[in-house]
């Protein structure tokens, strides 16, 4: 084990074995959920891709009243009340009932919905105010969850394709499960400091709430532009790696799911190159602000669509090499590597610390708006081109980011 790690606080590995498991089974799930609703349910691509949207998105809506009642009940009580929910939903979609799926759908939302804040909130709570580690510890729980999200499309796709969709669901419902026992069982080492309140945040200057309200809604719009592209990754992108791309490697064929573990797999790989490059820029007085870090990230976004929009125009009626495909998911990838933890930290400046579950809760909100927007979006897969389809996602994610600088700056402004 890492001497860094050991350093931590002895909840955080707790709390990240729980965010494994339960990101591994929320992981398997959406990158199988769009071929699963078309292969079981006979949906078309575009409705397809619209279900799956709106499903994602009503979980991370679900986060705003998750964040409030975690705020009243206690965190460590609405991450098991989450994951209990979580592993019911899961069990009964391993039935592939219809009826079945419906109410497991529910419960999939309302878990989520309490799980997502209230673990977050969670990790944040077993640090004392200024407390250094702090940083370093929420990387370690980052990496955590793109290690499931590395895995579990691995495994999810090796189960589909040899045992079928009840199988590679039941490992979802094992994942969950163990995330629930391990809380259960290990809890009693994830020790939560108590919570102190700013007066200054309570009670901020009449003056700034304007500017601070601008700039918050400048970061929920970047967080809904990152909910566009996680919906994409699990629906347009996996439907593009399984219709328009060549997965041959000689005699064997991948998978598309697979395709869903990349973006997870570059983030794994490109975390220390990124923390190397801060760090260097840091010593010089040169790294950027976090509002900057935003708006580059969504211009790299939007220049991973552009990637897309070559590929789609270049292949036509044919499939076209993996590296198309990959490059995309590049560009998407460095841009959420950038707007989401920015995003998060810009979001935490703008209110009260003591609300800590409600601010987690808009960012998840905002990312559910993308979700939304991407199941909007999906819904016209198959009634119009590939090419039109990632232009007009580019188009939207760049007039973001000049929303987000224009709504931004005036705080930065008042600040100056």
């Amino acid at each position: 084990m890492s001497s860094a790690l050991l350093r931590q606080p002895s909840g955080l590995v707790a709390i990240c074995v729980v965010e494994f498991c339960e990101r591994f089974a929320g992981f398997l799930l959406s990158s199988l959920l769009v071929l699963y609703l078309g292969d079981r349910w006979q949906l078309s691509d575009g409705d397809a891709a619209r279900a799956a949207g709106y499903w994602q998105a009503l979980g991370y809506l679900a986060a705003i009243g998750g964040g409030l009642l975690a705020d009243r009940i206690g965190y460590r009580r609405s991450v098991v009340s989450g994951l209990l929910a979580l592993v019911i939903g899961l069990a009964l979609l391993s039935l592939e009932s219809r009826t079945g799926s419906l109410l497991a759908a529910a419960l999939l939302i309302g878990g989520n919905g309490l799980f997502k804040p209230s673990v977050t909130a969670l990790l944040s709570a077993i640090y004392e105010p200024g407390d250094p580690r702090r940083s370093s510890g929420f990387g370690w729980f980052y990496l955590t969850v793109n290690l499931a999200g590395f895995t579990a499309p691995i495994v999810g796709g090796l189960l589909r394709t040899q045992f079928g969709w009840a199988n590679a669901f039941a490992t979802a419902t094992a994942a969950a499960l163990l995330g629930l026992l391990s809380l259960l069982i290990g809890g009693s080492s994830v020790r939560t400091t108590p919570t102190h309140i700013d007066p200054v945040d309570s009670a901020p200057n009449r003056h700034s709430e304007g500017p601070r309200l601008l700039a918050l809604i400048g970061v929920m719009l970047a967080l809904a532009m990152l909910g566009l592209a996680f919906s994409q990754s699990a629906g347009t992108l996996l439907l593009w790696a399984r219709d328009h791309t060549r997965r041959n490697i000689g005699s064997y064929q991948i998978p598309p799911d697979l395709f869903a573990s990349v973006p997870s797999l570059i983030v794994i790989i490109l975390t220390p190159v990124l923390s190397a490059v801060w760090r260097s820029m840091q010593r010089h007085n040169r790294e950027p602000s976090d509002s900057l870090k935003l708006r580059i990230g969504l211009l790299l976004m939007a220049a991973g669509y552009g990637v897309m929009v070559l590929a789609a125009f270049i292949a036509g009626a044919h499939p076209v090499s993996a590296l198309w495909l990959l490059s995309g998911k590049l560009g998407l990838t460095i841009g959420e590597m950038l707007v989401l933890p920015s995003g998060l930290a810009l979001a935490a400046t703008t209110v009260p610390s003591h609300r800590a579950g409600f601010t987690i809760g808009l960012s998840f909100a905002a990312q559910a708006l993308g979700f939304w927007l991407g199941g909007i979006a999906g819904s016209y897969w198959d009634r119009t081109t590939p090419t039109s389809y990632f232009a007009v996602l580019a188009t939207w994610t760049l007039v973001a980011a000049g929303l987000c600088w224009l709504l931004i700056q005036r705080r930065e402004a008042g600040r100056a």
